[in-house]
């Protein structure tokens, strides 16, 4: 793992070419020689350049797979494999992901199951069959995030790792049974959505993105981990403002958006449903996914809502709320009237 090839690991590298290209190791040798000894004139000095610059990266490169390739086949992985694989069918589940992590970190069993959730998220953003489940090679990759989270070497911890899972094989409590079924839920809840969702390699970037985050915060204003109506509305409004879109368009949209994406019927939307509601934002105003996310989070910040636009935004929100709709949020057609004529009023 160290970059270089000797003379022995070059050797497999033109016996691998030649196998490639249908080949004999003498051909291939032979054309590479020929190739050289008769150049005209080699590299050119732009190419010279650019390999330079990435040598240090492709050395990094390669010394990452080489670690990666040595704990795949380091003997201690295969036996976390196989405690972590409780039903014994040659792949992880989420339950059994956060089962293992609730074993082998000693965390509860509720940030057993988010911490699980947001590992399997990463791991699973190529999974095009949504098998939801993980094989050899991606729980090695989750087993070195983890490692890598508490800054520690799999190599040097290997042993502990074993040990703290042999170590916490007593029974759950009802309420940790509880717990997991119902993040079981919520996970298989969430994949629904998404892969249903035609938007979803946007929904993949959104909540994998580091301002989405940050932006929610900003949004959330009473901290109460969620973004309620009128939040999503008010903060809406902000960016609705410089595309000259009327109070009452805005508040449309924020109730078409709330319907569609608070799939728990809360009447208001968590980090993932924030991040479906994001894909959705972006291109009903043809916006780039990720500028708008850094847009939206400069405007919350730089921009505020006028007294008059605020209570405006408020009294349309609370339009029909005090009889019986056919869904907690939908836009009735009086409801929407009643949103274009204050719309004109407005302007």
């Amino acid at each position: 793992n160290d970059a270089v090839l000797s003379r022995t690991e070059f050797g497999k590298y033109i016996e691998i070419v030649a196998a490639s290209v249908g080949s004999t190791v003498t051909e291939v040798t032979a054309r590479i020689i020929m190739e050289v000894m008769f150049s005209k004139g080699g590299n050119t000095y732009e190419e010279n350049n650019s390999l330079a610059e990435k040598e240090q990266e492709l050395k990094d490169t390669v010394k990452s797979l080489g670690i990666y390739y040595d704990v795949m086949k380091n003997p201690v992985m295969h036996e976390l494999w196989d405690m972590f694989d409780s039903d014994k069918d040659g792949t992880i589940k989420f339950t059994e992901v956060a089962m293992g992590l609730y074993r082998l970190k000693g965390l509860d069993m509720k940030k057993a199951t988010r911490q699980a959730m947001d590992l399997m998220d990463l791991l699973l953003q190529a999974d095009k069959n949504d098998a939801r489940t993980l094989n050899y090679e991606q729980f090695t990759r989750l087993i070195l995030n983890l490692c890598a989270a508490d800054d520690e070497v799999f190599s040097e911890i290997s042993e502990e790792l074993i040990l703290g899972l042999q170590s916490c094989q007593g029974p759950m409590s009802r309420e940790d049974y509880i717990q997991l079924d119902v993040a079981q839920s919520d996970y298989k809840q969430f994949r629904d959505v998404l892969e249903a969702s035609y938007d979803g390699l946007g929904v993949w970037t959104a909540l994998h993105y580091a301002k989405t985050d940050k932006l929610f915060d900003l949004w959330d204003k009473n901290d109460d981990g969620y973004i309620s109506l009128e939040e999503l509305a008010l903060e809406s409004r902000k960016f609705h403002k410089t595309n000259q879109i009327v109070p009452g368009e805005t508040v449309r949209q924020a109730k078409t958006s709330m319907e569609a994406f608070d799939k728990d019927s809360n009447k208001k939307l968590d980090r993932k449903e924030f991040a479906l509601f994001l894909v959705k934002f972006a291109k009903q105003n043809n916006e780039d996914l990720l500028e708008l996310i850094d847009f939206l989070a400069v405007t919350s910040l730089m921009e505020e809502n006028s007294a008059e636009e605020e209570k405006f935004i408020r009294s349309i929100i609370g339009i029909g709320s005090q009889r019986e709709q056919p869904t907690d949020l939908a836009v009735t057609n009086e409801d929407a009237a009643n949103i274009d004529r204050a719309g004109e009023l407005w302007v």
